[in-house]
């Protein structure tokens, strides 16, 4: 039986108060909340089984040797904390000012400054872009028209492409016509129409167009426009959006087996849309000088009608940079970053002024935040994201138990997975190597431990259907190896 959705907190003794006198010094690492044995809130609790997974374990099922991140509390940041190696099985340890690759948190960064140039009558929301673009333009068909600022900073404008492939450290990079044209040097899709204007499409190309418009209407280089605009005012000393050259003490990238990917990270030349390197505690820096913005200090990083129009959805769950949800004192502004071997997420209540940045250096970390966040709302009451199902595991025969063992095709994706029993759950392995445990929820189906997803069982058929695909057992003589 699957029970209510716990709405109780877990409090979590050294995670209920802010760490004295923190403010925006690095806590020091006996008063880091991020342990080894800090217990996680993970998303599917067993009745049968009151114990919780420690950070330390979570951290080793995942891959990630590096989490980081800054709590914000009544518009302060009152914690810096992280915890582990740069790289796995290094002795470098992770610090509050180790940086990361922020991914696609690019894009909320990039919108704030957009935002400046809005206040400063540069740029109007709803004026065709294509009005801003010299070096470069939008393609000669209906993709042109009618493309405004609002669109793309929105992810409404209907063009791509949607996200951009990591290139190996070293490769020479790519112009910003390049990108924009598709060119081969790029390695990516040209921007181009790829779904209708005015409905929700994510569009990394959209901000690479904003990249060119900031450009072009300033006569500066993006990365000298971001340093004005953003980080200077806000005291962001450890960001940039240049291509990192050495290796310095970066958080390195790790797969989804957590070993350490290829030269230590992948460079990202599409700036605007991926390219930020940052720490948690330069992104709630900017998240408090946002929120002064947004409670009406007139000398602040944006006026305070662009910041509460950053705070307002344009599209359901999207506003302009960030994604909108809530309203009141629930009312958040959110981003989610992923690149190879980084996972990134912010969250922040404008209201209340409360909000977590967490930063990790592996594949499978988002998994982890999700648990460092679930730990984190339910210590400090924040509505939205402290709730796990509670289940009682159904009981399955032993017959029922052992049929499911075996490898499997999944369609129409094409990749294979092994199902393997452990007692009376079993354990689903991935061809890239990401593991989770599904565990009986009902006659016919399962629940993922660590994320909540459901399994479905086609007892007849053998067929399981899961993330969206179906999933249906390989003959031993059928395996491809």
């Amino acid at each position: 039986m699957l029970a209510d959705r716990l709405c109780c907190a877990i409090l979590i003794g050294f995670l209920s108060a802010p760490l004295a006198g923190c403010g925006a010094s690095s806590a020091t690492p006996d008063s880091s909340p991020l342990k080894a044995e800090l217990e996680l809130a993970p998303a599917v609790e067993l009745s049968t089984d009151p114990a919780r997974p420690t950070l330390a374990q979570r951290m080793d099922r995942y891959g990630v040797s590096a989490i980081s991140l800054a709590r914000i509390e009544d518009f302060e940041i009152v914690e810096r904390s992280a915890f582990g190696t740069v790289a796995r099985g290094g002795e470098t340890p992770v610090t509050p000012e180790t940086v990361f690759q922020a991914a696609s948190i690019s894009k909320p960064v990039t919108a704030i400054a957009v935002m400046s140039l809005v206040d400063d009558g540069q740029i109007a929301l709803d004026v065709p872009a294509e009005r801003y673009l010299e070096t470069w333009q939008l393609p000669e068909d209906e993709a042109r028209e009618a493309v405004t600022v609002r669109q793309l900073l929105s992810h409404t404008s209907g063009l791509g492409p949607q996200s951009y492939p990591g290139l190996e450290r070293g490769t020479s990079p790519p112009s910003l016509v390049q990108i924009l044209d598709g060119a081969p040097e790029a390695y990516t899709q040209a921007v181009s129409r790829t779904s209708p204007q005015g409905v929700y499409a994510y569009s990394g190309g959209g901000y690479m167009i904003l990249q060119a418009i900031m450009e072009d209407i300033t006569g500066q280089y993006f990365h000298a426009v971001m340093e004005e605009r953003v980080f200077a005012p806000t005291g962001m000393a450890d960001s940039t959006y240049h291509l990192r050259e050495a290796d310095d003490g970066a958080a390195l990238s790790h797969g989804w087996t957590g070993d350490t990917l290829g030269l230590g990270w992948a460079e990202y030349s599409q700036a605007a849309a991926a390219g930020l390197w940052s720490t948690p505690s330069d992104l709630a820096r900017l998240l408090v000088a946002y929120s002064e913005s947004y409670r009406g200090r007139e000398d602040g990083l944006l006026s305070s009608g662009s910041a509460q129009a950053m705070a307002q959805p344009v599209v359901s769950g999207m506003g302009l940079g960030f994604g909108v949800n809530g309203e009141g004192a629930s009312l958040h502004i959110s981003h989610a970053g992923w690149t190879l071997g980084y996972r990134a997420f912010l969250v922040f209540y404008p209201e209340t002024g409360d909000g977590l940045v967490i930063m990790t250096n592996g594949q499978a970390g988002n998994h982890l935040i999700d648990d460092v966040l679930r730990t984190y709302a339910r210590a400090h009451n924040w509505p939205d994201f402290a709730q796990s199902t509670l289940l009682e595991p159904a009981l399955w025969t032993e017959a029922r138990l052992s049929e499911l063992d075996g490898r499997y095709r999944v369609t129409p994706a094409g990749f294979e997975i092994t199902v393997q029993r452990q007692g009376a759950a079993f354990e689903i392995v991935s061809g890239r190597g990401s593991r989770y445990v599904a565990v009986p929820a009902g006659p016919d189906h399962m629940l993922i431990t660590e994320t909540g997803g459901e399994v479905g069982v086609d007892w007849e058929t053998g067929v399981l259907t899961l993330w969206n695909m179906s999933a249906t057992k390989i003959d031993p003589g059928d395996r491809h190896d």
